[in-house]
């Protein structure tokens, strides 16, 4: 785990050095940008470091407190940023969050029968859930900061339930450090600090799987309800989701108990079949809107990242940004801000790509099973992104990422564990990997020069 962060920190300090560099130009038209990344890169590092020498207990106390406090230091130099840039708390691209504010201001003062058709003229029910979310809590305070104050303490709840997560498959210390190092990442910081829906939607599907895996641990049918509850309240924010976690549920269980039975099988098909059919519409919707411009054009249009190559050049890019991105943009451009915002974090994901990888492979050869969750969530959410041609769309990982991480540090948990002579075979398939995506962060960042 250390020789994680190490190459990290090494790789890092290369990259953020030849960007400043070679960019210097660039970083001067957005001088803001350039500190919050040598502030979201320094101080996730301290905060790793102090927890792996054990500065503070891994237990759920310490790590809300610790994930509390540094979300609401970097959530109000962001709010500052935000604020110097145009005058008010909503970020550089503030266009659904602009909506949000808007429509969630209309509906002050209405009945909850009222604010529903309200919004259900205008939205279909996948954003009904952001609405009600926002709309909710400006009936309490109307304010975005209010926003973001729930939003930190959403995160670092969601941090506290990865954490029990993760301690059913790993050792606690590194538990601890998969919740902390996922949750103290730039982009979770970032979209803390704004008023969509993606922070209060990991929670609800962190909080899935924790109950989902309560049921198959006890068997009690409370956890199962909980399961139906928030696979419910998912319909609300992004139905697709809900189709994905419903199969990879059904194949954990299925493959799990490695049923000979054709009963079982046939019944796993049907899931798949529904499933598949479930969230086809919602493939085709975004497919279509690709077709209708042309890939090459939509590619080059994407607000988080750009490709300026050719169409071939820019599909390859989106493949790779869904196995082990999406790769993060280390200069800023200007209309570009808040793309720059998520780089260091990303930089850090592109990094613990290459342990999910291989420990992924390792989880489907040795067959442990209590990792399939996990481990076809992962699998489906790059997929299906791959898809569509949605891998630069950040937010779309969201919904996947936290699992990739347990499955990382799972791996690294285990390598960790291994004798020297397979500590060291291990070792060297992880510097070769690290060695690689640096390669390949360096190239798509040159573009930027």
């Amino acid at each position: 785990m250390k020789t994680l962060y190490n190459r990290y920190l090494v790789f890092g300090l290369v990259l953020y050095s030849i960007m400043m560099l070679f960019g210097m130009q660039v970083w001067q038209n957005t001088w803001e940008t350039l500190i919050f990344n040598m502030y979201s890169f320094f101080s996730f590092l301290a905060i790793l470091q102090l927890a792996i020498r054990g500065v503070f207990k891994w237990n759920e106390t310490n790590l809300f407190g610790v994930l509390f406090i540094y979300s609401i230091l970097s959530v109000t130099i962001l709010n500052s940023m935000y604020y110097n840039h145009h005058g008010d708390f909503m970020s550089y691209n503030a266009m659904d969050e602009d909506t949000y504010n808007y429509f969630a201001l209309m509906v002050q003062g209405k009945s909850l029968r009222e604010t529903l058709a309200f919004f259900l003229q205008y939205f279909g029910s996948d954003d009904l859930g952001a609405m009600l979310y926002v709309s909710t809590l400006y009936r309490i305070i109307e304010s975005t900061l209010f926003v973001n104050f729930v939003n930190i303490i959403l995160g670092a709840w969601s941090a506290v339930f990865l954490f029990r997560i993760g301690q059913q498959l790993m050792d606690k210390k590194y538990a601890f450090m998969a919740a902390l190092s996922y949750f103290s990442t730039s982009f979770i910081m970032t979209f803390e600090s704004i008023g969509l829906k993606e922070t209060v939607f990991v929670f609800i599907v962190i909080l899935t799987f924790y109950h989902f895996l309560r049921y198959l641990q006890t068997k009690q049918f409370w956890s199962l309800l909980w399961v139906a509850f928030f696979g419910f309240l998912i319909m609300f924010f992004r139905p697709a989701v809900l189709a994905m976690i419903i199969v990879s549920f059904g194949m954990s269980i299925f493959l799990g108990r490695q049923s000979k039975n054709p009963l079982s099988k046939f019944l796993l098909v049907i899931l798949f079949f529904g499933a598949f059919m479930y969230i086809l519409p919602y493939l085709d919707r975004m497919l279509n809107f690709f077709s209708s411009f042309g890939k090459s054009v939509a590619i080059r249009s994407k607000d988080f990242q750009k490709v300026e190559a050719s169409e071939q050049l820019g599909i390859y890019a989106a493949i790779l940004s869904s196995l082990i991105g999406p790769l993060p943009n280390l200069i800023a451009r200007i209309g570009k801000e808040q793309n720059n915002l998520y780089a260091s974090g990303l930089l850090f994901k592109v990094f613990i790509s290459i342990p999910f990888w291989l420990g992924t492979w390792h989880i489907l050869r040795k067959k442990m099973s209590k990792y399939y969750p996990f481990v076809f969530m992962s699998l489906m959410g790059l997929g299906v992104l791959i898809y569509i041609m949605e891998a630069y769309e950040l937010r779309y990982h969201l919904t996947y990422f936290p699992f990739l991480f347990l499955i990382a540090f799972s791996y690294l948990n285990f390598y960790d564990s291994q004798s020297i002579i397979g500590n060291k075979a291990i070792g060297n398939r992880l510097n070769i990997g690290y060695i690689i995506v640096f390669l390949l962060v360096l190239f798509w960042n040159s573009r930027l020069l």
